[in-house]
């Protein structure tokens, strides 16, 4: 019935390990006895688009964040993670990401808790 591509969205956010200010054992201390933990990724806007600037255990009082699942690894998984485009279309939006990850825009809608949906996925004219 359904005809589409899944396209798989990686985002540097989902790398504790990048987010400014953040260093590789965030995800051992975060994370214990192999548990997931929730956290919070506070955002920030430069020019057209967003980067992580801090991960927390903590819910910030204000601002944007996400709300995401941290894995033992330090990865993030926040649920944006894959998206249903167009049959025929999803090949070029994974080919984009490989080429210039900053070359396919992916716009989200962000709840007051810090859930993220999809709201567009696009490629860039380069």
């Amino acid at each position: 019935m359904f005809r589409g591509d899944y396209v798989i969205l990686r985002y540097e956010f989902s790398n504790a390990s990048r987010v400014a200010g953040q260093g590789p054992s965030l995800a051992h201390r975060n994370v214990r006895n192999g548990a997931e933990q929730t956290v919070f990724v506070t955002m920030k806007q430069e020019g057209e688009l967003w980067k992580a600037v801090n991960v927390s255990r903590t819910k910030p009082k204000e601002g944007v964040f996400l709300r995401g699942t941290m894995k033992r690894s330090g990865e993030i998984v926040y649920g944006i993670e894959s998206y249903f485009v167009q049959e025929g279309t999803g090949k070029a939006i994974e080919d984009a990401m490989l080429r210039n990850r900053q070359g396919v825009v992916v716009e989200l809608v962000v709840a007051p808790d810090g859930k993220a949906s999809i709201k567009t996925v696009r490629v860039k004219c380069e």
